[in-house]
């Protein structure tokens, strides 16, 4: 609409033009002084020297004459009026005359909606903006409507790097693809768009992980679409081999097979880890105990603890495995700092056992330290005391009645021990000699007989009765 209303006002300064030509300046030769004429040269070598035969001279209008090598121009109807369509030919081979464009006033201004560039009155043909196609290619107005410039299609955006061509004033490349075709440029699909002239981005098949091929998204080459994922069944522990064909959680695929990776090894048909799986350490067939751990291959015991065959032990603390493996504590003693003790205060043990020093004749006073004969322990020392018996060395006698001990310890009685006297068996020892009983000297149970005048301990005896 705009340019259809800037083409009216072209239209209509035209014709304005055409009816106010400035008037010829003399009334008879046309002449190149003139201001509003210029000469246009169509090949003769003399210029146009006939006179008009009409009174109005040369002033744009219908009736001025052209010179037609005849003396007396004739009324033409095509007028010189800057337009540059409206020039006519003399048939004399003269120079033919046109109006110029004519100067700016003093003022600035010019006549018949001429515009004043640069001192010249120039008529206003086109609409600002307005685009045509001219002998070079697309042209557009100037911003003034004074004439056209071009407008090369290479400053088009939508011509970059490619051929363009004008058409009614329009930039158009040239169809190139049908509408709907598809092609790929690297991984991305691009549609031909609706004017055939190019290709747009359509689809980016990286976003799914796949390339471009056909002007379709697919799968590279090798993969294969797996519910909607293009999966390397050779590689995919999920799809190893074939869609679905998933690998065990320890297990890789390799080459399209399930397979168990370093450092694990294949047990009972499972991928296992034998330098820290407990049920399998160190090889398929060797199972830690439960409170092991599986550490490099080798079933350890945790920290603190000792291995001690089928469980590990804290040894300073295991009432069964107190102070070393197997050493097992009593049920009434406790494993304590590695070693077993009583539990009942006052005990003490002694060969293994909880016993009262204080009483225990087997170990009065201290381990081991026994009570001999009849002797008892009383506050950890050995005593006859509570039987009234005398201690001689480790045994209690009765020195009143014990024929070994007869008054005194180490005292043999060959007769009868009473009161702590010993009374002989019936023996009678000869005249002049007197008895003498069983003694280191006296090997006789019932005694010796000596000389009176010699002792029993350094005399010589003999068997008494003899």
């Amino acid at each position: 609409m705009r340019h259809a209303q800037l083409a009216a006002a072209v239209l209509a300064l035209l014709g304005a033009c055409v009816t106010a030509q400035a008037p010829d300046d003399d009334a008879g030769d046309d002449v190149r002084s003139r201001s509003d004429v210029r000469p246009i040269d169509d090949g003769g070598a003399r210029a146009d020297t006939d006179t008009d035969t009409d009174t109005a001279g040369f002033d744009g209008s219908a009736t001025d004459t052209a010179d037609d090598g005849s003396g007396d121009d004739a009324d033409a109807a095509a007028v010189a009026d800057g337009s540059g369509d409206d020039v006519a030919t003399d048939a004399d081979g003269g120079d033919d005359v046109a109006i110029l464009d004519p100067p700016c006033s003093a003022d600035g201004s010019c006549a018949g909606g001429r515009l004043c560039v640069d001192g010249l009155c120039l008529a206003v043909v086109c609409a600002p903006d307005t685009t045509r196609c001219g002998p070079a290619g697309r042209e557009r107005c100037r911003d003034d409507g004074t004439g056209w410039a071009a407008y090369p299609c290479d400053d088009d955006a939508r011509c970059a790097g490619a051929d363009c061509r004008c058409d009614d004033g329009e930039c158009v490349r040239p169809a190139t693809c049908a509408a709907g075709e598809r092609g790929c440029a690297a991984d991305v699909v691009e549609e031909c768009v609706d004017d055939g002239t190019g290709f747009a981005a359509a689809v980016d098949c990286a976003d799914s992980g796949r390339v471009c091929t056909g002007g379709e998204c697919a799968c590279a080459e090798g993969d294969r679409d797996c519910e909607g994922e293009c999966v390397d069944p050779l590689n995919d522990p999920k799809h190893c081999g074939g869609c679905g064909q998933a690998c065990d959680e320890r297990e890789i695929c390799d080459g399209g097979e399930c397979a168990c990776p370093e450092p694990y090894a294949v047990c009972d048909g499972a991928c296992v880890d034998t330098g820290s799986d407990a049920d399998a350490c160190g090889d398929c067939f060797t199972r830690c105990n439960a409170d092991q751990a599986c550490v490099d291959g080798l079933c350890v015991c945790p920290p603190g603890e000792r291995d001690c065959g089928d469980v590990c032990a804290n040894t300073a603390t295991d009432g069964d495995n107190c102070g070393g493996c197997g050493r097992v504590c009593p049920d009434d003693q406790r494993c304590r700092a590695s070693e077993c003790e009583c539990l009942s205060a006052g005990l003490t043990i002694c060969g293994g056992t909880c016993v009262n020093t204080l009483r225990n004749r087997d170990h009065c006073g201290d381990c081991g330290h026994a009570c001999g004969g009849a002797q008892s322990c009383v506050d950890g020392e050995c005593s006859c005391a509570p039987l009234g018996l005398s201690e001689c060395g480790t045994d209690c006698r009765d020195l009143e009645n014990d024929p070994e001990n007869c008054g005194g310890c180490d005292l043999p009685c060959v007769g009868t021990c009473a009161g702590g006297i010993c009374t002989p068996p019936a023996c009678t020892c000869p005249t002049l000699e007197n008895w003498c009983a069983p003694s280191l000297t006296c090997p006789y149970p019932e005694g010796c007989c000596v000389p009176f005048f010699a002792s029993c301990v350094v005399g010589v005896v003999s068997p008494c009765g003899e």
